[in-house]
């Protein structure tokens, strides 16, 4: 029955990994990253980090997927920048 079946979007939201100072962006944004594109924009962002400018933080698709590691500027059009692939 229908509600014996989670979506995957309700099972992301009721098993979530993601640290809660870590950088979430959009799943349009994760695809550029995964094609090899390091910079993140601030209109890419599902959910800023609580970092200041400068920090260095983890990187999350809106899904929960761990992207990498990022140097983030808050005030700045271009959020951040990847340094590693690696969480």
């Amino acid at each position: 029955s229908r509600a014996e079946v989670m979506t995957v979007r309700e099972r992301v939201q009721t098993e979530r990994k993601v640290p809660a100072d870590a950088l979430v962006i959009r799943v349009s944004a994760a695809r550029k990253l995964h094609a090899g594109h390091l910079w993140i924009y601030g209109n890419e962002l599902a959910r800023p980090a609580k970092a200041p400018p400068g920090a260095v933080v983890d990187v999350y698709s809106e899904l929960d997927e761990p992207l990498g590691v990022a140097y983030i500027n808050p005030a700045s059009l271009l959020y951040g920048r990847l340094l590693s692939h690696q969480v």
